[in-house]
């Protein structure tokens, strides 16, 4: 697996390097032909001859084309960059240094959220931060939805499945895709609002005659002078005057323009992603309706391709003698303002569903990436009330792949006590059940070779801390937690079944009422619609009995000794956990006197 993306590193390598090359000569180029220009003007100036301004006129549009194409080598270069990271992303996927990466979803993460703290869905080493692979803004923000639940719909979990799957097996689509829109978040020039508001604003009246005049005049001024019928001094006065105005008009163009130009940096990497997405062929559901709908005559792709190609103009203005150069002798401004607010008009509806296409894309892009760095399989999601929880090999997915032990286990009982000594695994296996729940429920495959469960509410009682501020103590915490899971059982109006998730049930008070608190809790979870998964290292729990005299279920993980060192298998089994190491911990930390 890690393998194949060395290799795709490598090549991209090879590309880059290539194109640096190429760069790096028509730099030299460039400014050679622009070199020319001025030499050729000033002769030509100084000697009146107009082949040699004719030449340099010649040079200028030379010029002026290597710079649109030195721009274009540029956007492929970073394009190439930008492909290069994705890839090295996927290899640290499966190395295991995928920790360091920047985005994490912790701006997303709700205090409220205790599912997605509890098990890691989102913040410092998360689900988030594993699997995301969107970069703009909207894209971000629906994964983040979507990883902690909150865009669960069960009657489209099958579709969105076949849709995950169908884009796990494109493997340079995921990376292209992701590629563009790395790229488009890097062009941090201008910050884009939030919506397009250009449409609606009026372009004055002498904005548009300023298109037409400056340009008109500058143009017979030139010819004129060409043929000796006035001096270089008008010429350079129209000049500066093109330049005055343009200049005035700024805070009215700017607004107009403003909007447009923000959009427009990210426009090429935008257009691109759509092209690509577009030129390819889909069996999914899910990925043929965004097809269609991107390729309707909506204008989303024709307002991007649209906003592409205006936006090579734009981009001559990032060269500031060029922009010199064009608002003094086209009012250059003036025609771009135009441009910005003719685009807006046409485009803005088509533009906007462009961009929530490009997030939506984004958003199953990041779900597939499991399927590329992981081994998994689809889930089988089943809405048949409390039915059993059927896994085999199942293993956590934020987990090393050469470190993490694989469980089988089927879950008949809806309430489980899970009892086990010291990091002997039985909190990392809640976790490893609940975040594979959450991901079936996402739409995402599994990290098991087989993986069968009803569709729950997920609640959890794991990482609980006190509130001194609000003087609440860590019991009295996992108390609103449990209350929580109870109101939500209580309420006739939630039709879908609860599966409640409790990490050392109590652990915030002393042993005697923990045991006496933890029985009342159970059996008050337990005689409602609810799967239930308790640890504990209090075995008194182990035997108690629910109110329909049923017992509950017993699992256990446990440790084994070689040459005095304490060793863990992670493997689950029947019945209640036999052995301790408390006092061995101690021992190994140099805290015990025997």
């Amino acid at each position: 697996m890690i393998e194949e993306y060395y290799d795709k590193l490598k090549k991209q390598r090879e590309k880059n390097e290539a194109l640096e090359k190429k760069y790096g000569q028509l730099s030299f180029f460039r400014l050679a032909v622009f070199v020319l220009a001025v030499v050729l003007f000033a002769i030509g100036s100084q000697n009146g001859s107009i082949a040699f301004i004719l030449f340099g006129i010649a040079s200028v549009f030379l010029f002026l084309y290597l710079v649109g194409y030195h721009a274009r080598i540029n956007d492929q270069l970073l394009f190439g960059r930008a492909n290069y990271l994705v890839i090295e992303k996927y290899i640290k996927r499966i190395d295991g240094t995928w920790r360091e990466f920047k985005e994490d979803g912790s701006e997303y993460a709700d205090s409220k959220d205790h599912i997605s703290q509890d098990i890691d869905l989102l913040g410092r080493a998360s689900l988030y931060q594993f699997l995301c692979a969107a970069h703009t803004e909207e894209g971000k923000k629906l994964f983040a939805e979507t990883v902690s639940l909150k865009n669960v719909d069960f009657e489209k979990i099958e579709e969105k499945n076949c849709a995950v799957t169908e884009l796990g097996s494109m493997k340079d689509f995921a990376i292209s895709f992701e590629g563009y829109s790395l790229n488009a978040s890097e062009k941090k020039k201008k910050k884009r609002p939030e919506y397009i508001d250009t449409a609606g604003r009026r372009v004055p009246f002498y904005v548009k005659a300023l298109m037409v005049l400056v340009p008109i005049v500058n143009i017979v001024l030139l010819v004129l002078f060409l043929l000796d019928y006035c001096s270089i001094g008008l010429l350079g006065l129209s000049f500066v005057f093109s330049l005055a105005v343009t200049f005035f008009s700024s805070g009215v163009t700017g607004k107009v323009m403003y909007p447009f130009l923000a959009y427009m940096d990210k426009s090429e990497d935008y257009y691109n992603m759509l092209k690509l997405f577009a030129e390819n062929d889909y069996t999914s559901s899910v990925l043929l309706d965004i097809k269609e709908k991107l390729c309707s005559d909506t204008g989303s792709l024709t307002g991007f391709k649209s906003l592409k190609r205006k936006g090579e103009f734009f981009n001559l203005t990032n060269n500031a003698i060029v922009h010199f150069l064009l608002n003094g002798f086209l009012g250059w401004d003036f025609m771009l303002t135009v441009i910005a607010a003719s685009w807006s008009k046409k485009y803005e509806e088509g533009f906007l569903l462009g961009l929530s296409y490009v997030a939506r894309i984004e958003e199953l892009i990041s779900l597939s990436v499991l399927d590329n760095v992981r081994a998994v399989s689809k889930p089988e999601i089943l809405r048949e009330g409390m039915v059993d929880i059927c896994t085999e090999d199942i293993v956590h997915p934020l987990l090393d792949v050469n470190k993490a032990v694989s469980n089988t286990v089927t879950f008949t009982d809806n309430t489980v006590i899970v009892t086990g000594s010291n990091m002997s695994g039985k909190t990392t296996f809640l976790r490893t059940l609940a975040i594979n729940l959450a991901l079936s429920y996402m739409g995402a495959n599994v990290t098991a070779s087989r993986f069968s469960a009803g569709y729950m509410r997920l609640f959890s009682s794991m990482r609980v801390n006190d509130d001194v501020a609000n003087g609440i103590s860590t019991f009295y915490a996992e108390i609103l937690r449990i209350k929580e899971m109870s109101e939500y059982l209580k309420n006739e109006d939630n039709k879908i079944p609860a599966i409640c998730f409790i990490d050392e049930i109590f652990k915030g008070t002393n042993s005697s009422d923990r045991i006496v608190g933890a029985k009342k809790a159970i059996r008050k979870l337990s005689d409602m619609k609810c799967k239930v998964f308790v640890s504990t290292h209090d075995f008194e729990l182990c035997q108690m009995k629910l109110k329909d005299d049923t017992e509950v279920r017993n699992y256990h993980f446990e440790e084994h000794y070689e040459d005095d060192k304490l060793l863990f298998d992670y493997k689950i089994k029947d019945g209640v956990c036999t052995t301790r190491n408390a006092l061995h911990i101690l021992k190994m930390a140099g805290l015990s006197d025997d």
